[in-house]
């Protein structure tokens, strides 16, 4: 390496939060495949997927509460 080198980025830049909540949302359907899923969790920040599904989750159930409460208001 000479002096005006600089260290070369990795090839896979890191995921963004958005694309860790669409991995997440098409974990909670299963609907992506083995070799897609693989790919991305070797490119995304652990904690974001944490995050993500924490959120996720949280979106899911708020869901359900809100149908549940909609069929009984009637």
């Amino acid at each position: 390496m000479t002096m005006g080198d600089t260290p070369q980025a990795p090839n896979k830049a890191k995921l963004s939060f958005l694309r860790s909540m669409q991995m997440v949302t098409w974990a909670f359907f299963g609907l992506r495949s083995r070799s897609a899923a693989k790919d991305d969790f070797s490119q995304t920040n652990p904690v974001a997927i944490v995050v993500a599904g924490i959120i996720g989750a949280a979106l899911f159930i708020f869901g359900c509460i809100s149908v549940v409460n909609l069929v009984l208001s009637k």
